[in-house]
This record gives structure tokens, C-alpha cells and sequence, in this order.
């Protein structure tokens, strides 16, 4: 049957610290919720001016192409500023993964100008795969006639020297960069952009059932607080292996740039005309600035509207987070208690009144706090024994004695404020019946087991309330115990093991230590008087 309890016990704690793990390290890798208290992040306000002329009065519709859902980098916040008299919507082209709004005026004439603003922050997802951009299987070449027969070329030559997706794309790009050839001459038509050669690219590669899309964006410097009218790049993007790849069609680098962000997909400006306008221009800038890291996770996760958020602290009010940033440390301190006492040894006045002392000290400081806390059971206790004379009952007694604490708690408080010593103020934050019950059971602690019992049992309470406090003001365990409550169920499986735990405590060992020391020399075997321990 004892065996049965203690597997009990042990399945009990690996489950309860399975879960809080769990769950701890979702929030850190998923949900990149920040584990240092002070961390910030690099965010992005990228700006798109979109500028056109309307010729002469009439209907106006036009595309622009805004910020796509991808890994690499996250949206925090984007506003469409247009006009009051113009109109919009978001949509989603079903091939690509692009995110476009289209923006239309009944009426317009002369220069128009268009916004779109993003508040944007990188992850450390480099992978940058579409959301919902599975690949599009290429039927076969797209060149007829003089350029079908210079694609075949260029793709028999390749085939013969290439085992794989990624080695074809890459011999097709860098085969691409030999502009004496003749086959790339036919191709390019002496066009040596990097849109077109990606282009060229992604045509010869569909001989080769490759599935590929170009890929526009532009480079972030974190160096550089603003940059603008930054550059867009074009790059080649390719399918193989189950995983979008990245390959730049100039230098035949392959991977996605560091702070490349991208922003939209596919072979059309990012800005087009449907109707009304012409001499469309779109120029880009940026502005990067620090922000704190939870603010940007607590953000995108509320965003996501998962449970994690719904059920979180951070989606409470702030005046009830400001409460729980405290109530939230007591488990520490109550884990520092029971270290001290179970393990260590220490005596002191109850489990939790150490804890709660420890809470006031917060307010108060440590040293002030300890002159208040000495200085209010001292003369409690003064007149704890005053009121032994007069012979009262139990209830009575503690009743006087709360009624003097608060007295004196008033008395320090108006003597603190002429003083303009402000500590002094916070003394009303220590809990009135902890302080009541301490100094009544310091007293008849004094008179059952004398003096020196007694001021032992409030040393140790004041030392355990001293540890807890500078356990308990760790800037790292209260952000990461108030962002994680979940690590409270690993501290419940601590507590449920240290319940269990009936070994010496360390003052126990330091206490008879000469006691074990004489045991060992008594437990020796002793030889027959003429014998030699050793054998011959």
C-alpha cells in the first residue's frame, strides 16, 4: 500500500511539471514570449507612398500589393490612410500569398497620393514560407519558337551535370550570368535586370518540373534608424524537398537575405492601375525603433486569440496585473519557507507569516522595514505582558493587543509624516493580525519555554522574512513567474516532494555532529588483546 501512495505521489509531480513545461516552452517558441524582464526588440514602420496622376475626371480603381503573412517577420499593427471620399478592401489572391488592397474613387482627377503604413518585427524563423502557398506545377516550357530551342539547350546542358532540385536552379542561375552564350543572349534579349533574369529563370526551370514564383522585397539595416526610398530586390523562389527555397538571380547566393523582408509575390508590380490613372510610383521607407519585447508578444498573441491569451495575466486589467505581479511571488516565498525550515532547520513564528513580512518589506525597504517590525512587536509584547497582570480571557486579550497594534502603527505613521521620512507611510501594509498573533504567541512562547526560545523563534522569523524578500524582489523570477504562471505547477510538484522528504535537517546534523562523531568511533570492532589485524 506504501508503495502504491509514493507512485502516486511521483506520477502526480512528473505530471504536474510535464504540463508547466509544456506549456512554458510553447509560449517561448511559439508565441516568442520574452524570458528576461528587460529584452527589447527591433520593430519596423515601413511606409508605402503610393503617388499617380487622373488625367481628367473620371472612375478611379487601382491595386497595391501591402505586407504578406510570413515567417521571418510578423505584423504588430497597418493602416490604409487614404482620402475621407475614397474606399478600400483587403483581399487575397487564391495562387499567391500576397495581401493586396484594392482602393477605388468614384470621381477623381489631378495627383493623388495613397499611404500604407506596417509596424512590423522580425522572429528568428528564417524560412520565410508562405501561409496557404502550396506549389504550382509547371506544365512545361513557356517559349516557342528560336527561344524553346535555346531553352532545351540550356536544360540538356544542365541535366547532364545536376543530380538534384537545388543543384538544377542553382546551374540554371548561374549559367544565366554567361552573357556570351548564345542560348542566354536569345533568353534575355540583352535585358540584364535581376527581374528579368529571375523571370528567364523560372521560365527554363519549368522544363525541369520545378515549381517557382519571383519574389520582390527590400533590405532592413537595423544600423540605420531611417532609411528612404529604399530599393526593392527581386528574388527567385523555388519548391523542392517540401520547402520553399530562396536564390538570389545576380550572384546565385542561395538562402534569404539577413533583414530581407518580403512583400509580394509573382511577376506584377506592386502597384497597378485598373482604371482612371496613369505614371503609377511607389517608394518605400522605414523607420526602426526598440520596443519591449512582451508588450510586442502580448500583442500578436492577443491577434492570434488563442486560449494561451484568453487565459493569460496579461489580459487583465493593468490595475488587477499590478495586484497579481505580487500575489504571484507569495508561492517563492512560501518555497523559500519550506526550504528553510524542512531542509535548513530555521525556527520561526508560523509558515507564512515570514512571507507576508517579506510582501511589506516591498514598500517599506528592508532596513526601514526591519526598525518597524522590531520596533511595533517590541512594544507589543511590552504591553502583551502588562496585560497579563490584569487577568483578561484569551479573546479579550488578543482583541487589546490588535487595538494597540493599530494605535501604534498610527503613532509611527504621523511621526514619519512630520519627519518627511516616507517610508515611515507604508507601515499599513503589514497584515495587522499577523503582527497581533506574533506577539502573542512570542509571549507565550516567553513564559512555556523562556526567553531564549522565544527571541530565537522571532530572529529566525525576521532572517526567513529577510531571504524571502530578496528571493521574492528578483526582477527575472517575478517577470518570468508573472508571464509563465504556468511554472507555478513545477513549484507545486517541488513542494509535493520536499512534503515527503524526513531526513535530518542541516541544523539537526551541525547540533549533534559530535554525537555522530563519537558514535563512529564506537562503532570500531575491537581485537582480542595478542592479535595483529593484519594476515600473514
Amino acid at each position: 500500500m506504501k508503495m502504491t501512495r509514493n507512485y502516486h505521489l511521483y506520477f502526480l509531480c512528473i505530471f504536474l511539471t510535464i504540463v508547466g513545461f509544456s506549456i512554458f516552452v510553447y509560449k517561448v517558441e511559439s508565441l516568442h514570449w520574452p524570458l528576461l524582464p528587460d529584452s527589447e526588440t527591433t520593430v519596423w514602420n515601413i511606409e508605402a507612398q503610393a503617388t499617380f496622376v487622373v488625367p481628367q475626371n473620371q472612375t478611379l480603381k487601382t491595386t497595391l500589393n501591402i505586407f504578406p503573412n510570413q515567417n521571418n517577420f510578423k505584423l504588430i499593427d497597418e493602416n490604409i490612410i487614404l482620402p475621407s471620399d475614397y474606399g478600400s478592401d483587403i483581399l487575397r489572391q487564391d495562387a499567391l500569398p500576397n495581401r493586396t488592397v484594392e482602393i477605388y474613387k468614384r470621381r477623381a482627377v489631378g495627383t493623388q497620393t495613397l499611404y500604407y503604413r506596417a509596424k512590423i518585427y522580425q522572429t528568428d524563423d528564417q524560412t520565410s514560407t508562405p501561409v496557404n502557398s502550396g506549389p504550382l506545377f509547371p506544365n512545361g516550357l513557356v517559349y516557342q519558337g528560336a527561344k524553346s530551342l535555346a531553352a532545351e539547350n540550356l536544360i540538356d546542358q544542365i541535366r547532364a551535370r545536376t543530380v538534384d532540385t537545388i543543384s538544377v536552379v542553382t546551374q540554371v542561375v548561374q549559367s544565366l550570368q554567361d552573357t556570351n552564350d548564345n542560348n542566354v543572349q536569345l533568353l534575355l534579349e540583352r535585358n540584364l535586370s535581376p527581374e528579368n533574369k529571375a523571370q528567364v529563370a523560372a521560365n527554363v526551370l519549368t522544363g525541369f518540373k520545378v515549381p517557382t514564383r519571383l519574389v520582390h522585397g527590400f533590405q532592413l539595416s537595423k544600423e540605420n534608424t531611417h532609411q528612404g526610398d529604399m530599393a526593392t530586390k527581386t528574388l527567385l523562389s523555388y519548391y523542392a524537398d517540401s520547402k520553399w527555397y530562396y536564390i538570389d538571380p545576380e550572384s546565385a547566393i542561395s538562402g534569404l537575405p539577413q533583414d530581407f523582408v518580403i512583400w509580394w509575390y509573382g511577376d506584377s508590380p506592386v502597384f497597378e492601375i485598373i482604371e482612371g490613372g496613369v505614371q503609377p510610383r511607389v517608394t518605400f521607407s522605414s523607420r526602426n525603433s526598440l520596443f519591449n519585447s512582451l508588450e510586442i508578444a502580448s500583442d500578436t498573441t492577443a491577434q492570434l486569440n488563442t486560449p494561451f491569451w484568453t487565459f493569460s495575466l496579461l489580459s487583465l486589467p493593468v490595475k488587477t496585473q499590478q495586484l497579481y505581479n505580487i500575489l504571484i511571488m507569495i508561492p517563492i516565498g512560501a518555497l523559500v519557507i519550506l526550504l528553510l525550515r524542512n531542509i535548513i532547520g530555521l525556527v520561526t513564528f508560523g509558515t507564512f507569516m515570514p512571507v507576508l513580512i517579506a510582501l511589506a518589506f516591498r514598500e517599506t525597504q528592508l532596513i526601514n522595514g526591519i526598525v518597524m517590525f522590531v520596533v511595533i512587536v517590541t512594544l507589543g509584547l511590552t504591553i502583551r505582558f502588562y496585560l497579563e497582570h490584569l487577568k483578561l480571557l484569551l479573546i479579550p486579550r488578543i482583541a487589546t493587543v490588535l487595538t494597540v497594534v493599530v494605535i501604534m502603527m498610527i503613532m509611527l505613521s504621523v511621526l514619519s509624516h512630520h519627519l518627511n521620512f516616507s517610508s515611515g507611510l507604508s507601515i499599513a501594509l503589514f497584515p495587522m493580525v499577523i503582527l497581533t498573533m506574533t506577539i502573542e504567541r512570542m509571549s507565550i512562547v516567553w513564559e512555556e519555554r523562556g526567553s531564549w526560545d522565544a527571541i530565537a523563534q522571532a530572529v529566525g522569523s525576521i532572517i526567513a522574512a529577510i531571504i524571502s524578500y530578496l528571493v521574492m524582489t528578483q526582477p527575472f523570477l517575478e517577470h518570468l513567474f508573472f508571464v509563465f504562471p504556468e511554472l507555478l505547477l513545477i513549484l507545486l510538484a517541488v513542494m509535493i516532494l520536499l512534503g515527503r522528504y524526513q531526513g535530518y535537517r542541516l541544523s539537526e546534523l551541525i547540533r549533534f555532529s559530535n554525537l555522530f562523531t563519537h558514535l563512529r568511533k564506537t562503532s570500531k570492532p575491537t581485537l582480542p588483546p595478542g592479535t595483529s589485524p593484519h594476515k600473514d
